[in-house]
């Protein structure tokens, strides 16, 4: 069975030594700037000019493209989704690879932090930043993150 917090870190250190700018976002990083919270992937943003790197650095884990880069009206980002498959087992992990086509995503990019988890340094997008990629988003689920990272109690 595929372990989430496993294929995160494993995915972490090997952004780390293949030297790709990158910053955890999604609902990791909810978990990260506030309180647990369930995610079923693992979404990463990345420069433009490092998503292709990114990309053939997570392939070598095992990781497979199933879908054309997607873009929305007016999202910040272009979306790349990978998937990692155990057949055995029948168990999947999708990780997002968003590359920071906007300014605005560029700029929220450029401002992120680093954060402690277990023995490792992890990057992170700040809250605001957060807020804002989340804001582009219709989804249930993102509004509510939005209320947590504002200092709700969702």
């Amino acid at each position: 069975m595929l372990d989430l917090y496993g294929e995160f870190e494993k995915a972490l250190e090997t952004l780390e030594q293949h030297q790709i700018n990158y910053a955890l976002c999604g609902g990791l990083a909810v978990t990260f700037l506030t309180q647990p919270r369930f995610t079923e992937d693992i979404d990463i943003l990345v420069p433009p000019n490092d998503c292709e790197r990114c990309k053939a650095a997570l392939l070598l884990l095992g990781y497979k493209f199933f879908s054309t880069p997607m873009r929305f009206d007016h999202d910040l980002v272009e979306v790349h989704k990978l998937t990692k498959i155990d057949a055995s087992v029948n168990d999947y992990i999708f990780l997002d690879v968003l590359s920071a086509i906007s300014p605005t995503a560029q700029e929220i990019l450029s401002k992120r932090i680093r954060l402690a988890w277990q023995d490792k340094q992890v990057w992170v997008v700040p809250r605001e930043g957060l807020i804002k990629l989340k804001e582009n988003s219709k989804r249930l689920k993102d509004q509510l993150d939005i209320e947590v990272l504002k200092g709700g109690t969702s």
